[in-house]
């Protein structure tokens, strides 16, 4: 039995439809770069919700980029470049120059971990790093304010 054209249609529906789950970039907040190199220390990185995390990989070698925690799409208001095919859902593969984001909704505090591939006596560094998503108003106060009497 050969496949119709609607069923064609159909199958080339199903599959586009399937990939449009979260948005891949963001409207609402500030874009904050985390830029990967050898000797690369990072951070906590301080957002509010809506903000764009996004890593950049400076190295001339790959990088994975691994979420810890586990992140529902309804913790997400952006994701790109994480998972695909044969990857997990948290998980980024970076080559030299390319970049992978992901948008938080709620305040908490997420771990990950940046894993470089390096060179054939070291095969590969681990790197913890700490993404802090506070609520708006806390977020957008000033550490010299937070203090101040009210």
């Amino acid at each position: 039995m050969k496949p119709t054209a609607s069923w064609w249609f159909s199958t080339a529906a199903v599959l586009l439809l399937g990939c449009q789950g979260l948005p891949t970039g963001t409207k609402a907040g500030q874009v904050i770069d985390v830029p990967i190199r050898d000797d690369h220390v990072p951070e906590p990185i301080s957002v509010k919700p809506g903000d764009e995390v996004r890593w950049v990989n400076k190295r001339s070698g790959p990088v994975r980029v691994i979420v810890l925690d586990r992140l529902p799409d309804e913790q997400l208001s952006c994701k790109s470049h994480f998972g695909g095919f044969a990857r997990p859902a948290d998980t980024a593969r970076l080559t030299t120059t390319d970049t992978a984001s992901i948008c938080f909704r709620n305040p908490g505090i997420y771990k990950y971990v940046i894993r470089m591939e390096m060179d054939r006596q070291t095969p590969e560094r681990n790197v913890a790093g700490e993404i802090r998503v506070e609520p708006d108003q806390a977020a957008r106060q000033s550490p010299d304010s937070a203090d101040a009497p009210k």
